[in-house]
């Protein structure tokens, strides 16, 4: 029996020894695992700049119509296209919009909505007319945020613009562009306006959202091409 004891306590050395080398070749795989995701990191960061996408991010921006244009919170929108410069140094770079907080607040950047609804809520609760609201395709560096986007560049690809006489929808390249230009155009169209600004807003919203759903659509198709 003692021998017995002694061949079993030679047979458990054994065993721990056997199970110390397993877990000594888990513990390498792992940190070779580690490496190669590292190196798939480091390599993704060098061909793509941060927030890189293959596709363009629909977003919602907002926008006060006013007689002399469409104006965001900072500046006037010309044309349905802009691409961001950043208070600090004024100068565009890849890196707009900046995330290392050398903007100060709020940090620099296209913004966009990621909910329609949430735009109407804040700006326009109780107001008929005198905005705008556009779909727009945000592109270069993007940095999501829990409500929405900053962009390096976004182009308004649809348009509802609520004025005085009138809501005006469209997603016609060059009725957009002539809208941001001279905004007075859409007194041309005839007087056509749901009775209440909740029935504006839920036409505003489900034409914009229809928008996007569009889109949306077209680009998981393409994807499965």
């Amino acid at each position: 029996r003692e021998r017995r004891i002694a061949d079993l306590r030679a047979e458990q050395a054994a065993i721990e020894e056997r199970i110390s080398q397993i877990a000594e070749e888990i513990d390498n795989l792992w940190i070779g695992h580690t490496l190669l995701v590292e190196d798939a990191v480091r390599r993704i960061e060098r061909e793509h700049p941060e927030g890189w996408s293959p596709r363009p991010v629909l977003g919602y921006r907002w926008w006060d119509l006013r007689p002399e244009g469409l104006f965001g919170v900072v500046v006037r929108w010309e044309q349905p296209e802009l691409s961001a410069t950043c208070r600090a140094n004024g100068v565009e770079d890849d890196e707009v919009p900046h995330t290392d907080g050398r903007c100060g607040h709020p940090p620099c950047g296209i913004y966009a909505s990621k909910q329609v609804h949430r735009l109407l809520s804040e700006f326009a609760a109780g107001v008929p007319y005198g905005f705008a609201i556009g779909l727009v395709e945000m592109s270069g560096k993007v940095v999501e945020h829990e409500h929405g986007y900053r962009a390096a560049s976004a182009r308004v690809v649809a348009l509802a613009v609520s004025g005085a006489a009138n809501t005006v929808l469209t997603d016609d390249p060059e009725l957009i562009g002539r809208i941001f230009a001279e905004p007075w155009v859409i007194r041309s169209f005839p007087e056509r306006r749901p009775s209440t600004w909740q029935e504006i807003h839920d036409e505003v919203e489900q034409y914009l959202m229809d928008q996007a759903w569009r889109r949306s659509q077209w680009t998981l198709a393409s994807q499965n091409e």
